[in-house]
């Protein structure tokens, strides 16, 4: 009866010192990131197609918003789009 469990208690330990040392093996997993800025309005016909740019991996991370003025009295909007993707 002593051997049985000197035995399962020998092979919890060689499990969990295996386990342990596969763990601190594992990488720390950082992210590098590619970032884009598009623009849409301001007189041109600038329009930021969104479906294509989730496709290929872009992630909208902010948009910003200000008032271009044209000719003195017409304020168009000119809006600045912010996206990022893993490298």
């Amino acid at each position: 009866m002593k051997r049985s469990l000197l035995i399962l208690c020998l092979i919890a330990l060689v499990s969990l010192i295996g386990w342990t040392s596969y763990g601190q093996k594992q990488k720390s997993s950082r992210t590098s990131w590619e970032y884009l800025v598009g623009l849409e309005g301001g007189g041109a016909n600038n329009q930021i197609n969104l479906r294509a740019l989730g496709a290929e991996g872009w992630e909208l991370t902010a948009i910003t918003t200000e008032d271009e003025i044209i000719n003195g009295d017409q304020h168009i909007p000119l809006k600045t789009y912010y996206f990022k993707r893993p490298k």
